[in-house]
Protein backbone atom coordinates (compact mmCIF):
# COMPACT_ATOMS: atom_id res chain seq x y z
CA UNK A 1 0.00 0.00 0.00
CA UNK A 2 1.27 3.41 -0.87
CA UNK A 3 1.81 5.68 2.03
CA UNK A 4 0.27 9.17 1.69
CA UNK A 5 2.27 12.19 2.16
CA UNK A 6 0.99 13.66 5.67
CA UNK A 7 3.16 16.79 5.43
CA UNK A 8 0.37 18.91 3.82
CA UNK A 9 -2.15 17.91 6.14
CA UNK A 10 -0.05 18.58 9.27
CA UNK A 11 0.83 21.93 7.35
CA UNK A 12 -2.42 22.77 7.05
CA UNK A 13 -3.44 21.65 10.53
CA UNK A 14 -0.50 23.60 12.34
CA UNK A 15 -1.66 26.84 10.64
CA UNK A 16 -5.26 26.10 11.85
CA UNK A 17 -4.21 25.75 15.21
CA UNK A 18 -2.36 29.01 15.47
CA UNK A 19 -5.06 31.32 13.27
CA UNK A 20 -7.60 29.28 16.18
CA UNK A 21 -5.57 30.61 19.01
CA UNK A 22 -5.79 34.21 17.25
CA UNK A 23 -9.49 34.20 16.75
CA UNK A 24 -9.60 33.76 20.58
CA UNK A 25 -7.16 36.43 21.33
CA UNK A 26 -9.84 38.32 19.14
CA UNK A 27 -12.69 37.05 19.61
CA UNK A 28 -13.27 37.16 23.56
CA UNK A 29 -11.79 40.43 24.30
CA UNK A 30 -14.77 41.62 22.10
CA UNK A 31 -17.22 39.89 24.02
CA UNK A 32 -15.72 41.00 27.60
CA UNK A 33 -15.84 44.64 25.40
CA UNK A 34 -19.79 43.76 25.01
CA UNK A 35 -20.58 42.82 28.04
CA UNK A 36 -18.64 46.02 30.02
CA UNK A 37 -20.06 48.21 28.11
CA UNK A 38 -23.92 47.08 28.58
CA UNK A 39 -23.26 47.97 32.28
CA UNK A 40 -23.16 43.66 32.85
CA UNK A 41 -20.98 41.65 34.87
CA UNK A 42 -19.47 37.92 33.44
CA UNK A 43 -21.58 35.27 34.86
CA UNK A 44 -21.03 31.61 33.04
CA UNK A 45 -20.35 30.62 29.76
CA UNK A 46 -20.36 27.01 28.30
CA UNK A 47 -20.00 25.05 25.10
CA UNK A 48 -23.74 24.95 22.85
CA UNK A 49 -23.69 21.12 21.28
CA UNK A 50 -21.50 19.40 24.19
CA UNK A 51 -19.06 19.52 26.98
CA UNK A 52 -16.25 21.44 27.79
CA UNK A 53 -12.48 19.50 28.25
CA UNK A 54 -12.88 17.31 30.89
CA UNK A 55 -10.43 17.30 33.71
CA UNK A 56 -6.93 16.70 34.06
CA UNK A 57 -7.56 13.75 36.00
CA UNK A 58 -10.37 12.44 33.61
CA UNK A 59 -9.60 9.71 30.51
CA UNK A 60 -10.15 12.08 27.72
CA UNK A 61 -10.37 8.99 25.52
CA UNK A 62 -13.56 7.67 25.84
CA UNK A 63 -15.14 11.88 25.37
CA UNK A 64 -16.66 13.45 22.45
CA UNK A 65 -13.49 14.79 20.24
CA UNK A 66 -15.84 17.70 20.47
CA UNK A 67 -15.51 18.74 24.02
CA UNK A 68 -11.69 19.84 23.06
CA UNK A 69 -12.88 22.44 20.70
CA UNK A 70 -15.00 24.18 23.09
CA UNK A 71 -15.39 27.98 21.92
CA UNK A 72 -16.19 26.86 18.02
CA UNK A 73 -19.96 27.40 19.30
CA UNK A 74 -20.05 28.98 22.86
CA UNK A 75 -22.32 30.80 25.12
CA UNK A 76 -21.32 33.57 27.50
CA UNK A 77 -23.85 34.81 29.79
CA UNK A 78 -23.63 38.74 31.56
CA UNK A 79 -26.12 39.87 34.43
CA UNK A 80 -26.67 43.58 34.40
CA UNK A 81 -25.03 45.29 37.19
CA UNK A 82 -28.41 45.77 39.19
CA UNK A 83 -29.08 42.30 39.79
CA UNK A 84 -27.19 41.12 43.28
CA UNK A 85 -27.12 37.50 42.10
CA UNK A 86 -28.38 34.91 39.79
CA UNK A 87 -30.91 33.28 42.21
CA UNK A 88 -32.55 37.16 41.96
CA UNK A 89 -34.79 38.09 39.35
CA UNK A 90 -35.06 41.87 39.25
CA UNK A 91 -37.56 43.68 37.09
CA UNK A 92 -35.84 45.83 34.88
CA UNK A 93 -32.62 44.05 35.08
CA UNK A 94 -31.39 41.92 31.79
CA UNK A 95 -29.21 38.98 31.03
CA UNK A 96 -27.09 39.19 28.28
CA UNK A 97 -26.01 36.20 26.26
CA UNK A 98 -23.20 36.63 23.57
CA UNK A 99 -23.97 33.62 21.45
CA UNK A 100 -20.08 32.53 19.08
CA UNK A 101 -20.72 30.53 16.55
CA UNK A 102 -17.55 30.30 14.52
CA UNK A 103 -19.44 28.05 11.49
CA UNK A 104 -23.27 28.18 10.83
CA UNK A 105 -22.80 24.92 8.83
CA UNK A 106 -21.39 23.12 11.92
CA UNK A 107 -24.01 24.48 13.99
CA UNK A 108 -26.65 23.34 11.48
CA UNK A 109 -25.08 19.76 11.57
CA UNK A 110 -25.01 19.52 15.34
CA UNK A 111 -28.93 20.30 15.20
CA UNK A 112 -29.80 18.41 12.82
CA UNK A 113 -27.69 14.92 13.14
CA UNK A 114 -26.84 14.97 17.25
CA UNK A 115 -24.90 12.12 16.96
CA UNK A 116 -20.55 11.51 16.12
CA UNK A 117 -20.11 12.44 12.84
CA UNK A 118 -17.15 13.41 10.35
CA UNK A 119 -17.09 17.47 10.22
CA UNK A 120 -15.26 16.84 6.86
CA UNK A 121 -18.19 15.37 5.62
CA UNK A 122 -20.48 18.25 6.15
CA UNK A 123 -22.27 18.93 2.97
CA UNK A 124 -21.81 23.16 3.41
CA UNK A 125 -18.24 24.28 2.58
CA UNK A 126 -16.52 26.95 4.62
CA UNK A 127 -16.71 29.34 1.73
CA UNK A 128 -20.98 29.13 1.57
CA UNK A 129 -20.94 29.07 5.73
CA UNK A 130 -20.87 31.90 7.95
CA UNK A 131 -19.23 33.40 11.13
CA UNK A 132 -21.66 35.10 13.41
CA UNK A 133 -22.32 37.11 17.01
CA UNK A 134 -25.95 36.23 18.03
CA UNK A 135 -26.93 38.51 21.14
CA UNK A 136 -30.08 37.33 23.13
CA UNK A 137 -31.53 39.43 26.44
CA UNK A 138 -33.53 38.25 28.55
CA UNK A 139 -36.03 40.27 30.63
CA UNK A 140 -37.86 39.44 33.65
CA UNK A 141 -41.22 40.99 34.31
CA UNK A 142 -41.25 40.78 38.23
CA UNK A 143 -38.84 40.35 40.80
CA UNK A 144 -38.83 37.27 42.44
CA UNK A 145 -35.86 34.78 44.17
CA UNK A 146 -35.67 31.18 42.57
CA UNK A 147 -32.55 29.27 42.40
CA UNK A 148 -30.76 30.07 39.40
CA UNK A 149 -33.81 32.09 38.59
CA UNK A 150 -32.04 33.78 35.60
CA UNK A 151 -30.48 30.50 34.46
CA UNK A 152 -33.52 28.81 33.76
CA UNK A 153 -35.47 32.27 32.28
CA UNK A 154 -32.83 30.80 29.65
CA UNK A 155 -32.98 27.23 29.65
CA UNK A 156 -36.27 26.40 30.00
CA UNK A 157 -37.00 28.30 26.66
CA UNK A 158 -36.59 28.05 23.07
CA UNK A 159 -33.88 31.03 21.35
CA UNK A 160 -36.06 34.12 20.30
CA UNK A 161 -36.59 34.40 17.39
CA UNK A 162 -33.58 36.47 15.30
CA UNK A 163 -34.25 40.46 14.62
CA UNK A 164 -38.01 40.13 15.63
CA UNK A 165 -40.20 41.53 18.51
CA UNK A 166 -39.73 40.33 22.25
CA UNK A 167 -40.90 37.15 22.81
CA UNK A 168 -43.28 37.46 26.15
CA UNK A 169 -42.68 33.58 28.42
CA UNK A 170 -45.78 32.42 29.82
CA UNK A 171 -43.81 31.93 33.01
CA UNK A 172 -43.34 36.08 32.97
CA UNK A 173 -40.40 37.70 31.26
CA UNK A 174 -38.82 38.04 28.15
CA UNK A 175 -36.21 37.67 25.63
CA UNK A 176 -35.29 39.17 22.01
CA UNK A 177 -32.15 38.45 19.74
CA UNK A 178 -29.71 39.88 17.28
CA UNK A 179 -27.57 38.62 14.89
CA UNK A 180 -23.70 40.42 13.39
CA UNK A 181 -21.65 39.08 11.38
CA UNK A 182 -18.38 38.33 12.67
CA UNK A 183 -16.63 39.19 8.94
CA UNK A 184 -17.95 42.96 9.42
CA UNK A 185 -16.15 43.67 12.95
CA UNK A 186 -12.88 44.50 11.59
CA UNK A 187 -11.99 47.46 13.36
CA UNK A 188 -12.61 49.50 16.69
CA UNK A 189 -15.41 51.64 15.00
CA UNK A 190 -17.32 48.62 13.73
CA UNK A 191 -17.36 47.23 17.70
CA UNK A 192 -18.54 50.60 19.40
CA UNK A 193 -21.45 50.62 15.83
CA UNK A 194 -22.46 46.76 17.23
CA UNK A 195 -22.94 48.32 20.71
CA UNK A 196 -24.34 51.31 19.83
CA UNK A 197 -27.56 48.70 18.11
CA UNK A 198 -27.60 46.92 21.14
CA UNK A 199 -28.40 49.59 23.21
CA UNK A 200 -30.55 51.21 20.51
CA UNK A 201 -32.31 47.75 20.94
CA UNK A 202 -32.06 47.68 24.74
CA UNK A 203 -33.71 51.14 25.05
CA UNK A 204 -36.36 50.90 22.61
CA UNK A 205 -37.78 47.48 23.86
CA UNK A 206 -38.11 49.30 27.70
CA UNK A 207 -34.97 46.95 29.11
CA UNK A 208 -32.48 49.75 29.91
CA UNK A 209 -31.08 53.40 28.75
CA UNK A 210 -27.78 54.39 28.11
CA UNK A 211 -26.55 57.87 28.98
CA UNK A 212 -25.24 59.66 25.51
CA UNK A 213 -21.50 59.53 24.82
Amino acid sequence: MEQQDLNPIMRDLRTAQRLVVAFHQRMLPIIETIGSQLNSSFYYWQPVHHNAPCRSATSPFKKWKWDFSPLHNTVFHFLSDDIPSPHQLVEGGYMLVIHLVTDTAVDDAFESTKKSWNPLDIATGPEQSRSVLRIYVYGAERDGEQQEGWWKLYANHDWPMLDTDCVEFETGGRAFGLEFDIATLGTPEAIQGLIATIKDQLHSRGYAKFEQE
